[in-house]
């Protein structure tokens, strides 16, 4: 078995982990693409993987793989809480609503031929973290008179929210109801502010509420 030397660093949300390893035998179970590599070698690869990103869903995290002598083939796996992540074979990975709070990490193997395959487990990612939306304000249309229909425009939000949802509001209180992005003023709501707040939402990512500016005062017909 040979030796594995580690470092890692954190900044904020993100971290870069070092890994050097001299053929891990037995470190990671190979693919069966890898099945038939040599296990036996008169020469192994020196490999060091760096991976960088933001560990919160929706962002990516990606590892750069340098081996001497150069590899001629590098395979990826990437892991959620040790198990292998159906499809995710490549150097980059976006953190799905799945890796809330796993840890995940990045199994390489490095082949040349003549060497003995070199796998290597790199990182460890705690706790990913719920993504978050970007959006503006939204914004309202229509007269402010009794018997005009007021529509709400919400503002531009990404990522795309798989679910947006309204709710009116009068002089700051809630308007039993009133859930449609379009809202028809009443005599109950002369005298009144109206305005409107949407409500953003997707697996893995942390409600977003964002309310309009209050119409004028509503007036008469």
């Amino acid at each position: 078995m040979g030796t594995k030397r580690a470092r890692s660093r954190v900044r904020g949300w993100a971290t870069v982990l070092t890994v050097t390893a001299t053929l891990l035998v037995g470190a990671l179970a190979p693919t069966p693409a890898l099945a038939a590599a040599p296990t036996t070698a008169a020469h192994a690869l020196t490999v060091s993987v760096s991976v960088s990103g933001t560990r919160v869903v929706g962002h990516r995290l990606t590892g750069v793989v340098r081996s001497t002598p150069a590899a001629a083939k590098i395979s990826y796996q990437w892991y959620r809480n040790g198990a292998a992540i159906r499809g995710a074979t490549t150097s980059g990975y976006t953190a799905v609503a799945a890796d809330v709070g796993t840890e995940l990490a990045l199994g390489v193997w490095a082949t040349k031929p003549g060497y003995a395959t070199t796998p290597a487990l790199v990182g460890v990612w705690p706790n990913i973290a719920l993504g978050t939306f970007t959006s503006s304000a939204p914004t309202l249309q229509g007269a402010a008179k009794v018997g005009a229909t007021l529509t709400a425009r919400p503002g531009t939000i990404s990522p795309a929210p798989a679910k947006l949802t309204y709710a009116w509001y009068r002089s700051g209180t809630a308007i039993k109801g009133a859930t449609a992005s379009t809202y028809k003023l009443s005599s109950t709501d002369k005298g009144a502010k109206i305005s409107v707040r949407t409500t953003a939402t997707a697996p893995g990512y942390t409600t977003l509420v964002k309310a309009s500016t209050p119409t004028v005062t509503i007036t008469a017909p």
